[in-house]
């Protein structure tokens, strides 16, 4: 059984966000799969002279798989997944300068036995349009 509920709302103030709930019941036939997925975004970008700037941040849970199949793999430091990605842009005319901080908290987890995911990155990015 699955049950997904998504929310987005437009909040005035240029501001937006949106609320996602994952249910699976992963006994019968999944193993490595959270029970619970949840997901928060919000994003801000008010309007201005000056150049336009956004701000906005995304929230990712996920709970600790309640079992894992791999033969030979005895590891009970399964845990939940907790990783809050953020992002901010500026633009002016042809010019738009944007960062992304991805794993910003650098919270050490895996999604696979023995493999562990992405560590905090930073990436800046400008992009000049003709």
């Amino acid at each position: 059984m699955t049950a997904v509920v998504a929310v987005t709302a437009p909040i005035p103030d240029h501001l937006t966000a949106v609320l996602a709930y994952t249910y699976l019941d992963t006994r019968p036939v999944l193993a490595f799969r959270p029970t619970h997925l949840l997901t928060v975004s919000a994003d801000y970008a008010p309007g201005g002279t000056g150049g336009a700037w956004s701000l906005g941040a995304d929230f990712r849970y996920a709970s600790r798989p309640a079992r894992i199949e791999l033969e030979g793999f005895v590891d009970p430091r399964r845990v939940a997944v907790r990783v809050l990605d953020a992002r901010a842009g500026w633009t002016r005319g042809q010019f738009a300068v944007r960062l992304l901080v991805a794993n910003a908290l650098n919270y050490i987890y895996n999604l696979v036995p023995e493999t562990l995911a992405p560590v905090r990155t930073t990436s800046v990015t400008a992009v000049w349009s003709y």
